[in-house]
């Protein structure tokens, strides 16, 4: 049976065309941040603000770079390298960061050597860092964590969930006050069984969590919401068209619907797809059908890029200054396109497949930088046009 040919696949594939292809803007700027994955990225103002992440090939990255936001005079939009002073955290990857203000929080991570249990301090007005490595009931090192901000009954807190520590998956919560810089960790059971790679996100003061990778690497599909007000955690049954299993993906509140967009369903399978949760209605919709995009690079590049990482990872082993690397060397666009024009948004272009990259909002606007695939890193960037009818609209109505 010709099954797959059916007339619902190019309805699919058209709808898809003609309703949301056009959402979809690319970034080009020059210069661009060297490729990386597994970084973090948070909103200052209109910036966009990345920190660390990893490349096979390169290692760990301790850099710094921000994007000025500026939709509607796209020239203006520039990725610039922050220099910084103080106790930085250095190379890290894997961690995750929280903003206050003009004050990002980084906290946990890895340089793929040690993990981070400290708390690293960056005030955007004097580009400062300061180092909180001995509060009080400090947790062990963690990395591939979730972390959200909240505001509770002792001050407005952030809360760390899931993750690796000393190398096993976790499901513990710890909470850092960002007033009384003290930590505190809650006993609360049961919820969501161990994962790391999962996403999290505030709504209406509970902590929505989804997905993950489990402690048989095994990727989750389970969706779990825990009442900041009770400390009790609740599976939410889905309803509509959920992600299924996934992991390394990104996850942000727009109103009153939740945007789930890429991450990986198992070893080799990327995705672009995009799903919405509408809070109100507990339903999932998918918005944006994964596409395939022809790859920019031949087989043979990607053969000599992952020679190159083995070989990196050899002289790893044998010399451990071998990971140092300067966070301006340049490197050309994985995903460039054509040359003309190297400034500005171009209309129309979906973002490849992708696990471990960062997405973020801004003025109705989703923001994805970075991540991977098959283990080639991405620098690139794309927003998407948020518009109501659309996210809570199914891509083909049943």
């Amino acid at each position: 049976m010709e099954e797959s040919k059916k007339p619902v696949r190019k309805l699919r594939i058209d709808t898809f065309k003609h309703h949301y292809l056009g959402l979809w803007e690319e970034i080009r700027t020059t210069p661009l941040p060297p490729r990386r994955c597994y970084h973090s990225a948070v909103l200052i103002g209109d910036k966009l603000v990345i920190y660390g992440g990893q490349d096979i090939k390169e290692g760990v990255l301790g850099d710094l770079w921000a994007l000025t936001i500026s939709p509607l005079i796209p020239e203006e939009e520039v990725w610039t390298e922050l220099s910084t002073t103080g106790d930085n955290p250095g190379p890290l990857c894997r961690h995750t960061a929280v903003v206050n203000g003009t004050r990002m929080y980084v906290f946990g991570g890895t340089d793929h050597r040690n993990e981070n249990s400290s708390v690293f301090v960056l005030d955007f007005q004097t580009l400062v860092w300061t180092r909180i490595g001995s509060a009080p009931g400090m947790p062990p090192a963690i990395d591939s964590h979730s972390a959200i901000l909240y505001e509770s009954s002792n001050g407005l807190t952030m809360l760390v969930f899931g993750g690796y520590i000393n190398g096993q998956h976790s499901n513990d919560i710890f909470m850092f006050n960002l007033e009384t810089l003290q930590w505190n960790r809650p006993d609360i059971r049961p919820g969501p069984e161990p994962r790391v790679d999962h996403r999290a996100v505030l709504y209406q003061n509970a902590m929505w969590v989804y997905g993950g990778l489990g402690d048989q690497s095994n990727r989750l599909s389970d969706f779990w919401r825990l009442n900041l007000d009770t400390y009790q955690w609740e599976e939410i049954q889905n309803v509509g068209n959920s992600p299924g299993t996934v992991s390394g993906h990104s996850l942000t509140v727009c109103g009153d619907v939740m945007l789930l967009f890429g991450g990986i369903r198992d070893l080799i399978k990327e995705t672009n797809s995009m799903y919405t949760y509408d809070f109100s209605s507990n339903q999932w919709i998918m918005i944006q059908n994964e596409t395939l995009i022809e790859d920019p690079v031949t087989p043979s590049e990607i053969d000599e890029y992952r020679k190159q990482a083995r070989q990196r990872s050899t002289i790893q082993q044998k010399s451990p200054a071998a990971d140092e690397i300067s966070p301006s060397k340049k490197q050309k666009p994985l995903y460039s396109g054509p040359s003309i024009p190297s400034q500005g948004r171009v209309r129309g272009k979906v973002p490849h497949s992708r696990d471990g990259h960062s997405a973020v909002l801004f003025e109705g606007y989703l923001y994805v930088f970075a991540g991977d695939r098959h283990q080639m890193p991405f620098n690139d960037t794309y927003s998407y046009s948020i518009q109501e009818q659309v996210i809570r609209t199914p891509l083909i109505n049943n």
